[in-house]
């Protein structure tokens, strides 16, 4: 899986993938902590719960949620845009 680094907070850190089961560029956000408190969890996929479904223009969809590297992941549509900064 081709994956290249583009954003890294101290929570967690977001890659762009060119190869993976949805065929198309996608966005892996993944937990930096592989231990991470329940609340914690709760918190990094509240963004799924949220926004499963919505199907908002300007809103990017989210794939699927799971673990990768021992982590908890999301899995989100990529689409080039630039930062509000």
């Amino acid at each position: 899986m081709a994956e290249q680094l583009i954003y890294e907070s101290k929570k967690s850190k977001i890659y762009l993938l060119d190869e993976n089961e949805w065929n198309r560029p996608v966005v892996m956000k993944i937990l930096n902590y592989e231990f991470p408190t329940p609340p914690e969890i709760a918190q990094f996929y509240n963004e799924f719960d949220i926004i499963e479904g919505l199907n908002i223009a300007g809103i990017r969809n989210v794939l699927k949620r799971s673990k990768a590297k021992n982590r908890h992941t999301l899995y989100l549509d990529w689409f080039p845009a630039v930062t509000i900064r």
